[in-house]
């Protein structure tokens, strides 16, 4: 069974040695069918000549050069669009596995015909080091031992990552699977690779767990993470999400978690966008204010008003019926807060009249 593994790479080494921590772990594992898939994303430091080295000591590693276009989307579908494996995953630069994981992968996938996909078990960290979260797919775990074959549905997973992931997947899809959904998406997103997954999970019949660990590294200085204006394609995305929660039948049941989640992108990305927008011109001001405001008109506005309780129902009811009250609205808030902070400071208290 030939495994393709697909890697990313933009400024790997001036982020931190990236190809070498990555590419030490993937070489070495005790599967060895396996063909590397390296693409460089249009870096600007020594990551495409570390690749390339690399490349030179091991045939399996094959290095794809593209221009970069600023959403990793790209690079991910010419890895996609390369790799001849019968089944294929994505492999973070920053991440690593354990030796043994696609040969315990291997092992679920062999004993099983019927299984589309195998993911490992995920360990999250953040970039400081501090474990975030330990998952079985959809089950939080404390230790690898005793290990429990999980077994879920391509659409149990997909529910899991409605509003939020609930479910953590790293691991093997098979091919077919795999590239049946283009990650050169119909839309340029900074995080339009997590709809195609979406995408494909609705195509995966049967989906199970291994004992191999991936540990997915968290660094809030990415693009997606950080105060960037590109963060407002959030709300565009979950414009995109909704229908296709809504397509596959698993939206009704997680309506209100989904539409307060999208609500919550848009306040937050109105407090991003005036924080920004001085750096912007007119027509990206406009641009970036349309965004958000078809993320408004495609919020299911009353039908988060009346689940809400009576305060929230009092302090969102303008915001949820008026798209320009919201925007100026949190265009003035910021000075209230820095008025009370003032206050605070100076002793300058309410009165109680009690």
């Amino acid at each position: 069974m030939k495994i393709s593994i697909i890697a990313t790479f933009y400024n790997s080494v001036d982020l931190g040695d990236f190809v070498n921590k990555s590419m030490n772990c993937l070489l070495n594992q005790t599967y060895k069918n396996i063909e590397f898939i390296c693409i460089n994303d249009g870096s600007k430091d020594d990551t495409l000549s570390q690749l390339k080295a690399v490349s030179n000591k091991d045939n399996r590693v094959k290095v794809y050069n593209k221009e970069n276009q600023g959403s990793a989307q790209y690079a991910k579908s010419l890895g996609q669009e390369k790799a001849s494996g019968d089944f294929i995953m994505f492999f973070d630069h920053d991440d690593i596995i354990s030796l043994n994981a696609i040969e315990e992968a291997v092992k679920v996938l062999k004993n099983d015909s019927d299984l589309d996909a195998v993911s490992m078990l995920v360990k999250t960290y953040n970039s400081n080091g501090d474990l975030k979260s330990f998952k079985n797919l959809d089950i939080n775990i404390s230790s690898a031992v005793p290990f429990d074959y999980r077994i879920m549905t391509g659409l149990e997973m997909l529910e899991n990552t409605v509003g939020n992931y609930t479910v953590n997947f790293r691991g093997l899809i098979r091919n077919n699977i795999f590239k049946s959904i283009s990650y050169n998406f119909s839309e340029k997103l900074i995080n339009a690779d997590e709809i195609v997954e979406r995408l494909i999970f609705c195509n995966i019949k049967k989906v199970s767990s291994c004992k191999g660990i991936y540990s997915h590294y968290i660094y809030y200085n990415s693009s997606f993470k950080s105060s960037n204006i590109n963060r407002l394609d959030i709300i565009k995305s979950d414009v995109i999400l909704r229908q296709i929660f809504i397509n596959s039948g698993v939206y009704e049941n997680h309506k209100l978690k989904f539409e307060l989640s999208a609500f919550k992108n848009i306040i937050s990305n109105i407090k991003l966008y005036h924080t920004l927008k001085s750096n912007l011109n007119k027509s990206e001001r406009k641009e970036q204010l349309n965004k958000i405001k078809n993320g408004y008109i495609n919020l299911n506005r009353f039908f988060l008003w009346k689940n809400m309780n009576f305060i929230y129902k009092c302090y969102h009811g303008l915001s949820l019926s008026s798209f320009n009250f919201l925007i100026f609205f949190y265009s003035i808030r910021k000075y209230f807060r820095c008025i009370l902070r003032y206050t605070n400071s100076h002793q300058f208290l309410w009165v109680n009249f009690a």
